[in-house]
């Protein structure tokens, strides 16, 4: 159809017993109410196509949910265009948005289906209000482009089995990742309260961290920060069993700026592990790198806190350590030391 704004109202297919499958394709902005195409058996497909001539800006906005979808397909065709999810989106097979610029969960929206991709020419998810938004998979993986939290939060499942890719998440918002295979933010990650609950596999942080507060659980993932720079403004308590690994290379510093405790798994040092002049305790520790462990924040003449080392230190390719508490700061290193090419303290 042919205009430059199109709404349609809520519908619902009334057909029993047979599958309905709905295609709208406008070459102007759309307003959607309800879909709901379930027919009492199956459900039916929905592919949705809008600034087919490629007009420039054109919005498809969505004011009630989207159900019973046997799948959802959402394709612009241009850089400036914009999808506005005002409720909720529910298939049993798979979502995938491509060629936007940005789509937007308005405000306590849920998108739940097999599998979610939002990754394919698309270049922010937007999360606006100051509620949770909530992205599910039944059956597949989430894939998300990069995410501007704008202060909103985020929670992501995708069940044990399957797993969540993150290109980035800026804005200061919430994390909370319920359940996965595994889940990785590729990009920088600034965000407030994060909360680690459950995967199976590894959760990584593979660039540059800013998080206020992060809450892990006692459970079997691994996680790890390797950006060049990882910074925590909360105590820390590290509670997942499955190994840790701070930084990756001599050059990444990771600050505490109020402490850390890691006992609960092994874990990997390379760089600057620091606190501000806050107590770290950690467990047995493998050097992957060149490493420090510092509680000045960098500077030695600094008051300092406690270092308890309470488990095994050793390093596989012989690399240096230094141990820095300040004026006033203790180090206990309770376990063994072992191929540690320099000891510095």
């Amino acid at each position: 159809c042919s205009s430059d704004l199109i709404e349609i109202a809520a519908l619902t297919d009334a057909v029993d017993g047979a599958q309905t499958d709905l295609n709208i394709s406008a070459s102007g902005s759309l307003v959607l109410d309800s879909i709901n195409l379930d027919d009492g058996a199956l459900d039916g497909a929905l592919n949705i196509a809008f600034d087919t001539e490629g007009n420039g800006i054109r919005t498809l906005t969505t004011t009630g949910a989207l159900t019973n979808l046997s799948t959802l397909q959402i394709a612009g065709t241009g850089g400036d265009d914009l999808i506005l999810f005002n409720a909720d989106v529910l298939s049993s097979g798979a979502l995938d948005i491509n060629t936007v610029n940005t789509v937007e969960m308005v405000s306590d929206v849920d998108l739940t289906a097999a599998s979610v991709d939002i990754t394919n020419a698309v270049t922010t998810l937007e999360l606006s209000g100051s509620t949770t938004n909530r992205i599910t998979s039944t059956a597949g993986d989430i894939n998300l482009t990069a995410v501007d939290s704008i202060t909103s939060n985020l929670i992501m499942d995708a069940g044990a089995a399957d797993n969540i890719t993150v290109a980035s998440y800026t804005g200061g918002g919430g994390i909370q990742v319920l359940d996965s295979g595994s889940t990785t933010f590729s990009g920088s990650v600034d965000a407030g309260v994060v909360t680690l609950t459950d995967t199976t596999g590894a959760i990584s942080f593979a660039s540059n961290t800013n998080i206020d507060t992060l809450t892990t659980s006692n459970r079997g993932y691994s996680l790890s920060f390797t950006g060049d720079l990882t910074d925590f403004t909360n105590n820390v308590g590290f509670s997942n069993t499955g190994g840790l690994k701070l930084g990756d290379s001599a050059g990444d510093v990771v600050l505490f700026n109020a402490g850390a405790t890691a006992t609960a798994s092994q874990i990997e040092i390379a760089g600057a592990i620091r606190s501000t002049g806050d107590i770290l305790t950690l467990g047995d520790i493998v050097l992957t790198d060149t490493s420090s462990i510092d509680s000045t924040g960098g500077t030695p003449t600094a008051p300092g806190a406690a270092l308890n080392l309470t488990g095994s230190i050793t390093s596989l390719s012989g690399n240096a350590l230094t141990l820095t508490s300040g004026s006033s700061g203790a180090i206990t290193v309770s376990g063994a030391v072992d191929n540690i090419s320099d000891l510095t303290v």
